[in-house]
């Protein structure tokens, strides 16, 4: 996992860095003056509570950092000690106090950590405000920032060429506020740094496959010490993709003539008889029906007895339709079978019939006469001498048996 190293992780703006760098995959590792009122916590995040103006502990929680870390691969300078009073009525305890934390302490960091920034190709981002939000910039200022701006300018040819980023971002505040007589909280909070903005500044500075390297960023608040007036919202553009434009009338196709048609005729349904009529005839029939109830009875006897002899019917006909055509089905495998038969018959036929003329117009084979003269010996195996003899012999009787066939 990659370390990044955040200096006043415990200032609002360093707390939101840290946060940005852990969503990236960051384990960071921040070092400030006090943490107990961080109500917030992360796996991937180790606090460093030290005290800042002692040079000696600022450089063992570096190294520790670097034994267990094993690499550094972002350092960000977030510390903010600019004073409010002006330079001669600093006393010398908070000027050597000041000039330890904001100036020594970033540059021997920055020392511990260069070697493994250069290694792994990391970056430094040093964020140096230049005076307090209300208050002219002092010397000490202009010390802290010459000094921080010079060392980073310096090293920034060198460690660009080896695959190092370093840039400065400076927040220059208004040294005073509005002078319009009428102050609004809108213009107030313009005339102020937004840091949201500085920290937006910041994501676009971590992305990693930037091709340019901004040696040096300053930041304004929205409007000057001199505005009079507050800046209105600006209108939000048109999306080209959600606006339509209509082509002009000349352009326009002309309107197709409609087909003729003839209208829809509406039918509509009338009952002849009222509610009330409607009624009556219910009445009529239900008292009808209660009055000659065995002439009803038997009429649906007839009814019952007529459906079931179209029942009877319709089964008798169903069945005389099976079985013509199981009948039908019996007829035609016979006559296959006796076509099957019939060609099995005349292809026996034919062929019978072609060896009988094969036979008539093969010769006969004559018997072969062997004369009686000849005598016939037997051979003994085992001796070549008579195995050569009967060789002979045997082609001889051949000759014979061909010349009595050609008497013959």
């Amino acid at each position: 996992m990659d370390a990044a190293i955040v200096t006043g992780a415990d200032t609002p703006l360093g707390l939101e860095i840290t946060k940005h760098l852990i969503l990236q995959g960051y384990h960071v590792h921040g070092i400030g003056n006090n943490f107990s009122n961080l109500d917030w916590g992360d796996d991937a995040f180790t606090a460093h509570a030290i005290d800042l103006t002692d040079i000696n502990i600022v450089c063992k929680t570096a190294k520790t950092i670097l034994e267990t870390q094993n690499r550094a691969d972002l350092l960000v300078h977030t510390l903010d000690v600019t004073p409010g009073a002006a330079f001669e009525k600093l006393p010398i305890g908070n000027l050597e106090a000041i000039l330890k934390v904001g100036l020594l302490g970033p540059v021997l960091l920055t020392r511990i950590f260069l070697p493994n920034l250069l290694r792994y190709r990391g970056q430094l981002i040093h964020i140096i405000p230049t005076n307090k939000s209300g208050h002219t910039q002092s010397a000490i200022n202009a010390l802290i920032l010459g000094g921080l701006r010079e060392m980073n300018l310096t090293l920034f040819n060198p460690c660009r060429d080896q695959g190092m980023r370093i840039t400065n971002l400076i927040i220059h505040t208004n040294e005073s506020a509005p002078k319009s007589a009428k102050v609004s909280a809108r213009q107030l909070h313009q005339s102020q740094i937004n840091y949201t903005c500085v920290l937006r500044s910041i994501k676009d500075l971590l992305k990693p496959h930037a091709t340019n390297i901004p040696a040096e960023i300053t930041i304004y608040p929205q409007l000057s010490p001199q505005a009079t007036k507050e800046l209105a919202d600006a209108p939000l553009p048109i999306d080209p993709y959600k606006r339509i434009t209509l082509p002009p009338k000349k352009y326009c196709p002309p309107e197709p003539t409609p087909i003729p048609t003839e209208p829809i005729q509406k039918i509509v349904r009338t009952i002849p008889y009222s509610d009330e009529e409607i009624e009556e005839l219910i009445t009529a029939t239900i008292e009808d029906f209660d009055v000659h109830t065995e002439q009803h009875k038997a009429k649906n006897k007839s009814t019952h007895g007529t459906k079931k002899k179209n029942s009877q019917r319709i089964n008798r006909h169903q069945k005389k339709h099976k079985v013509e055509k199981k009948a039908e089905q019996n007829q035609d495998l016979r006559s296959n079978h006796n076509r099957k038969n019939k060609k099995s018959t005349q292809s026996a036929l034919k062929e019978d019939n072609k060896k009988d003329v094969m036979n008539k117009n093969m010769p006969k084979k004559l018997p072969l006469a062997v004369p009686k003269d000849i005598p016939i010996k037997l051979v003994k195996e085992g001796s070549r001498k008579n195995g050569s003899n009967s060789r002979k012999r045997s082609s001889s009787r051949k000759l014979v048996q061909k010349k009595a066939t050609k008497r013959a």
